[in-house]
């Protein structure tokens, strides 16, 4: 039988579950951005004073991710959250939003059908640590290790992106309201589906943190990092399938919204922090 996976409104139960800070999340992001663009704004005119006095600029490496490659990623993968984004809710009856929709049925279906011993537990497991309060206890630690080290300007913005990204999906499940799949009747998964939170929470918290372990961590352990990392969000987004919490598209959805928010913050911060 096939899932209905078109976008309808809210309904009382998804809206009482939602977080209380939802009707004000919009003015938060936008807030929040306005705060750290005029932080960086200052930040920049200090350099270029520094610059006129003949101060040296703070050591810092190289940038990894140069505009050149940044601005073309953030365009693709905002083109693609966008074309899903639409495929789910107006574009439904379009030839995408059908194979889309019958990709979330047989996902759906997977997920009923299984029943390997311990999968089950693995996921519950899985979606613990990508629930906000396990990345928001994260962030707080990681921001707490970065002022010990003397890096205020990095935990500012460590602390900035991460909330900036949650408060990013709480305003684009409001906009979207796309409802859960009907499996999902657990009171922890009520609420809104697309894009996933927990995708995209992973992806942009675990990324980042994978990002300054390159700095941190000796050569020859950054690949396992990133590989623990990789795999921590693999299995964070597909438990969400598991649980039935998500449709397959509302993950998708979230690893690229989070990828987009990583890309985005990777590139300012490794320009930012040598001015």
């Amino acid at each position: 039988m096939s899932v209905p996976t078109e976008s309808i409104a809210p309904d009382p139960t998804a809206t009482q579950a939602a977080s209380v800070f939802d009707p004000y999340a919009p003015w938060m992001l936008a807030g929040l951005l306005l705060l750290a663009a005029w932080g960086l704004a200052r930040r920049w005119r200090r350099a270029e004073l520094r610059g006129r006095l003949g101060v040296p600029a703070p050591e810092a490496p190289l940038p990894r991710l140069p505009w050149a490659v940044a601005a073309p990623l953030l365009f693709t993968l905002s083109f693609l959250f966008g074309l899903l984004a639409w495929s789910v809710t107006l574009g439904t009856h379009s030839a995408l939003g059908q194979f889309l929709r019958r990709w979330d049925d047989t996902a759906q279906q997977w997920a009923k059908g299984l029943s390997v011993p311990g999968v089950h537990g693995l996921a519950a497991l899985l979606t613990e640590i990508g629930r906000g309060g396990a990345l928001v206890l994260l962030v707080g630690l990681v921001a707490l290790l970065l002022l010990r080290r003397r890096q205020g300007f990095l935990a500012l913005a460590w602390i900035t992106a991460c909330a900036a990204n949650g408060l990013t999906v709480r305003v684009l499940k409001a906009f979207i309201g796309r409802a859960r799949p009907p499996e999902s009747t657990e009171a922890a998964f009520a609420g809104l589906s697309f894009p996933s939170g927990h995708a995209a929470g992973a992806v942009m918290v675990l990324g980042l943190l994978v990002w300054l372990l390159q700095d941190w961590a000796p050569p020859s352990r950054r690949a396992w990092w990133a590989l623990l990392g990789g795999l921590l969000i693999i299995g964070i987004a597909v438990s969400r399938v598991i649980l039935q919490a998500h449709y397959m598209t509302d993950v998708f959805g979230g690893l690229l919204l989070g990828a987009c928010s990583l890309v985005l913050t990777i590139a300012v911060m490794e320009h930012a922090r040598r001015w």
